[in-house]
């Protein structure tokens, strides 16, 4: 955690987080069979800049407000608002615009695949705190690069209840305190819990790119038009799997 007299300054780059698929070790989807988190990094100047106003206009535009939570299920799924009166080539045609908007933004994307099927052999318990802090360890270096590890650098990800988020916060400490693969303290590091009903823009880019990484994972071979066009030319890295492949 960021301490006075350690930090002085906010960074330039604020990041969202989201997950896709049951972090609980014990509960394997056979057709999902993974955990996956998902960073979206962005610049703020072009956040605010661009971003934001984009993302704005483009629900004005379809929707006539800016209510709306993007919420990549229900888009998916075509649940209401995203029904378009069952109009599939108005609901084609959003998603298409909705996939161009997202894949204009200046943004990067590091994301960890916990392959829950082979957790047995491994001694794992929290799937989400493994996650949590390969991905911590990925933005860090990220930050190092750039010089802006000892700035104040914002977390944002959905709250998921009140003793969910006070262990993820104690695992998160953890790791800040240099429980890492790094063996380095992140001092500049700040989680911030978002309300279930929070209208944030850039954790809804996070939940509409993360399931597309967990589906590129177990069906490569399906068409994946998020993955391929906004995603995968938006990674850092390749997705870092646990366990690793022999």
């Amino acid at each position: 955690m960021a301490s006075a007299g350690t930090v002085a300054e906010y960074s330039d780059y604020i990041i969202y987080a989201d997950e896709s698929g049951d972090p609980n070790p014990a509960s394997v989807d056979a057709n999902y069979p993974v955990f996956v988190l998902n960073f979206c990094v962005f610049r703020k100047d072009e956040y605010a800049r661009s971003v934001l106003p984009t993302v704005t206009a483009f629900k004005f535009e379809h929707f006539g407000h800016d209510d709306v939570v993007l919420h990549e299920q229900d888009i998916h799924r075509g649940k209401a608002p995203f029904d378009f009166g069952q109009d599939s080539q108005r609901k084609k045609s959003f998603r298409d615009e909705l996939n161009d908007r997202v894949a204009g933004f200046d943004f990067g994307v590091i994301a960890t695949i916990i392959e829950k099927s082979r957790l047995s052999q491994q001694v794992v318990s929290e799937p989400y705190e493994l996650a949590l802090r390969i991905c911590m360890e990925q933005v860090y270096a990220f930050l190092e690069s750039h010089g802006q590890e000892n700035s104040i650098t914002h977390i944002v990800l959905e709250g998921r209840g009140r003793k969910e988020d006070a262990d993820l916060l104690r695992a998160f400490q953890r790791i800040a305190d240099g429980y890492n693969d790094l063996g380095k303290v992140m001092p500049g590091f700040e989680l911030v819990f978002a309300n279930k009903s929070s209208n944030s823009i850039g954790l809804q880019i996070a939940d509409y790119t993360a399931y597309s990484i967990g589906r590129n994972y177990v069906s490569p071979a399906r068409p994946n038009l998020v993955w391929e066009t906004l995603v995968k030319p938006k990674m850092f890295n390749a997705a870092t799997v646990f366990p690793a492949s022999m």
